[in-house]
């Protein structure tokens, strides 16, 4: 399980997605995009844990409860992540989120959804993800991480809350 806390750089995005989940006031589809091995996986997450955990301290996850646990274990039943096999995400694995989406979270109050490397969908597979972003369930969040935004259909990023990541300085690194 990762914290905000353990990510350095980055400090307005980290401070934001902490303050927004801090006050419950999260978007349902974000796009965190920026350079290749910046750190865009483990803030999504991070934002990920920190919107399953039942605790919820200042906007950061506990690192305790059941779902932490269940997080830490790799066995919570409301986190989901979906990566390329091969080169590309597919159309099949979109429908497998929209078959899924439907059912309530069993653990908390949110169901998350990562689609990392994003930008390796096909067109055909980001067609069909616009019906999930465009009538997402009140209780899902489809976090999408990508190094190439230009990638991504112009329509998926018109529904999305794009957070862009940047270069760490000398000393972060």
């Amino acid at each position: 399980m990762v914290y905000f806390n353990e990510i350095i750089g980055q400090t307005e995005l980290v401070e934001a997605l902490r303050n927004s989940v801090k006050n419950g006031k999260t978007a349902h589809a974000y796009i965190f995009t920026g350079p290749e091995g910046i750190g865009k996986r483990m803030m999504a997450e991070a934002f990920a844990g920190a919107l399953l955990c039942s605790s919820n301290k200042e906007g950061e996850a506990c690192g305790e409860c059941s779902c932490c646990n269940m997080v830490k274990s790799g066995s919570n039943p409301d986190l989901h992540t979906i990566e390329a096999e091969g080169n590309n995400i597919g159309i099949e694995h979109i429908r497998n989120i929209q078959s899924e989406i439907i059912v309530k979270p069993l653990y908390s109050g949110k169901k998350i959804y990562l689609i990392i490397d994003a930008d390796k969908m096909t067109t055909q597979a980001q067609n069909c993800l616009l019906k999930t972003l465009e009538e997402p369930p009140p209780y899902a969040v489809l976090i999408l991480t990508t190094s190439n935004y230009n990638a991504i259909i112009e329509t998926v990023k018109s529904r999305t809350l794009k957070y862009n990541f940047k270069k760490n300085s000398r000393d972060e690194i």
